[in-house]
């Protein structure tokens, strides 16, 4: 499960990314939100923080295409 939506949360951006840069930062702020809101108070601290991590990496990739 673990692995599953983080493909989602990293494909998600990249397909928000291939949208425009205003639906790329909306959807990286919305999954990052939902990692502060859902994911640090349930599982451990790591799980957040390579989500946090796969997020940053993909809004970075994809702000720096066109």
């Amino acid at each position: 499960m673990f692995l599953a939506w983080q493909i989602f949360a990293c494909g998600s951006i990249v397909a928000a990314g291939a949208v425009s840069k205003g639906a790329l930062k909306v959807v990286a702020i919305a999954w990052a939100g939902w990692t502060v809101v859902a994911v640090f108070p349930i599982y451990p601290a790591w799980v957040g923080l390579f989500q946090i991590a796969n997020i940053g990496i993909s809004y970075g990739v994809m702000n720096s295409k066109k």
